[in-house]
């Protein structure tokens, strides 16, 4: 099942976020089909390591990678603090650390 969903994704998305013009809405697409590998660190990691700007023609894809590691951390930072270590640009760098800095957000859900 993994391999299938690599080779569909293997090309940094499917192809149709990287033809939407509005930053935003690629940004977004992006992050809804990294969300279908579940957790799955060596998906994730191919998934985001696919976004080169040779690949999809984004010169900010550096931007994206890391955009997308800080909204996984996010979106569930017991799950995914192991992503942050892979922040690319200072910026992303910093935010992750905000984020894995806050006890709050890395307390495990099922005790709050």
């Amino acid at each position: 099942m993994i391999w299938l969903l690599l080779a569909c994704f293997s090309s940094g998305g499917s192809g149709d976020c990287h033809s939407l013009s509005d930053g935003e809405k690629r940004e977004d697409c992006l992050f809804q089909e990294v969300q279908k590998f579940s957790g799955d660190q060596v998906a994730i990691r191919i998934y985001i390591d696919g976004i080169t700007e040779k690949k999809t023609g984004n010169t900010q894809a550096v931007y994206s990678r890391d955009l997308l590691r800080f909204r996984l951390a996010s979106s569930d930072p017991v799950r995914y603090q192991w992503i942050c270590q892979e922040a690319e640009t200072t910026a992303g760098k910093e935010k992750c650390r905000q984020i894995l800095g806050r006890p709050h957000m890395t307390q495990d859900k099922k005790r709050r």
